[in-house]
């Protein structure tokens, strides 16, 4: 009968032993998910941040870019319409007459004086068209 008092209680203690061990084994498990559940965490929110900051970048250096293109057109611009005042400035001033200060001044007679020369010039540089009668 002691022996089996004594296998009683060493099962017994036995069963206490592996329930003590599952139950660290379980709360083992749930400190690795805990701990998992944080790095990941972690890696996902460092990993937008980044892309954040390169989206930043990128998007600084384009209006960076977009504001240097357009002030370096701006200035391009503003040299040729300069220089073509100054060209036609020119040309009003060799015109005989006062023909040149109502153009000037009347842009309706720049236009027409424009649209004539551009005939002009049609005409003059319009190769010959021959019809070819067979």
């Amino acid at each position: 009968m002691n022996e089996i008092k004594q296998i009683k209680k060493d099962v017994n203690i036995l069963v206490g032993d592996t329930t003590a061990q599952l139950g660290k084994i379980e709360d083992d498990l749930s400190q690795a998910a805990i701990q998992a559940k944080a790095d990941l965490t972690t890696w996902v929110e460092e990993g937008v941040s980044q892309i954040k900051l390169e989206f930043e970048k990128m998007t600084d250096e384009a209006k960076k870019s977009l504001a240097n293109t357009a002030a370096s057109v701006s200035t391009d611009v503003e040299l040729q319409l300069r220089q073509y005042n100054t060209k036609i400035q020119d040309i009003v001033d060799r015109v005989p007459g006062d023909l040149g200060k109502k153009a000037v001044s009347y842009p309706w007679i720049a236009i027409s004086l424009g649209v004539l020369s551009g005939i002009l010039m049609g005409f003059i540089l319009k190769p010959t068209h021959r019809s070819d009668v067979r």
